[in-house]
């Protein structure tokens, strides 16, 4: 056996200005949102700022396009022995090593 489903339908609002059903959204005051702006009842709206669109390459084209004048495959060259004692030396003098 099945239930009928109690539908609580509710009462159509209306605007108290114009007389128009408010189907959803608060009214204030009686008004509906949009007599309520004309009757100075509620600040009106402050249009949004609006981005031109973009022209020119995005972040994702310059990532993907080699850097001009970049070497290709760099090989970092070693230390040499001499290169080597004069690094430990300044960080001796600096403090930054325990030895």
């Amino acid at each position: 056996m099945t239930l009928p489903l109690p539908l609580d339908i509710p009462e159509p609002r209306h605007c108290q200005s114009c007389g128009r059903p408010v189907p959803k959204g608060p009214l204030v005051k009686g008004l509906g949102s949009g007599c309520a702006r004309e009757h100075g009842v509620t600040a009106p709206s402050i249009p949004r700022p609006r981005a031109d669109g973009q022209n020119g390459p995005t972040l994702l084209d310059l990532l993907a396009r080699p850097v001009i004048g970049s070497p290709g495959n760099v090989v970092c060259r070693q230390r040499t022995d001499d290169e080597h004692e004069a690094v430990r030396t300044a960080q001796q003098r600096r403090g930054l090593t325990g030895g």
